[in-house]
């Protein structure tokens, strides 16, 4: 991957911004190493669990680092691979997926060091959270150097937007990424007039794209 990103610079760097990619978070590399025997090792054996999840800490920041290297600078700062850019050292994005297979309370006592570990040398940081793991939220927005979070909608769960109106009071200070549809965007204006919320809008054709501004002009 990071070779990837040093070729895209090396051959079209002058003409378009090469970004990072993103990581894995350290429960998702956990849970790779590992496969379902994690879920034994969280009651087996703790004093290994913990130390390999400093070691995977430590694997996130350094692809992480490795990329920021080859990534295009743009004015202080690099696109993370969501496409948003970020000043600084940064931290964009990471994904904790493994989080929503697990109850909050394991996840604080046996995960969550790492993933402060990961964002713990940054200026900020962007997470992508799943729907289906809204528990962990409040955990999330907790951590003061994840300024950016991008909900995710999953199948047969509540609706991202509906996890973010649930959840919009620990995420006030958050700026938040979300894909609604164009019903939902047209009934959000609670979210959108007292928020900074970030909309991806996966428009049909131009006169969608034109309907859905529309929409969302009013609360600039």
């Amino acid at each position: 991957m990071v070779d990837g990103i040093a070729y895209m610079r090396e051959k079209w760097g002058s003409y378009i911004p090469v970004r990072m990619r993103g990581a894995d978070g350290p429960s998702d590399i956990a849970n790779a190493i590992r496969g379902n025997d994690l879920f034994y090792d969280i009651y087996d054996d703790e004093d290994t669990l913990h130390e390999m999840m400093k070691f995977c800490a430590k694997a996130v920041n350094f692809t992480l680092d490795l990329q920021r290297e080859q990534a295009t600078k743009i004015a202080g700062g690099t696109i993370t691979g969501f496409g948003m850019w970020m000043p600084g050292k940064c931290v964009g994005h990471i994904s904790e997926d493994f989080s929503t297979m697990i109850s909050r309370e394991v996840y604080e006592e046996h995960f969550f060091d790492a993933l402060k570990a990961c964002v713990a040398d940054c200026d900020m940081a962007m997470l992508h959270v799943h729907s289906l793991g809204e528990r962990m939220i409040p955990v999330f927005a907790g951590v003061d150097k994840i300024k950016l979070m991008e909900l995710s909608s999953d199948p047969n769960c509540a609706r991202a937007v509906e996890v973010y109106r649930k959840h919009r009071e620990v995420l006030q200070d958050k700026v938040i990424v979300i894909a609604p549809t164009y019903d939902e965007l047209v009934n959000m204006g609670d979210l959108l007039s007292d928020s900074k919320t970030v909309i991806w809008y996966y428009a049909q054709d131009e006169e969608d794209a034109k309907r859905a501004l529309a929409a969302v002009e009013k609360y600039r």
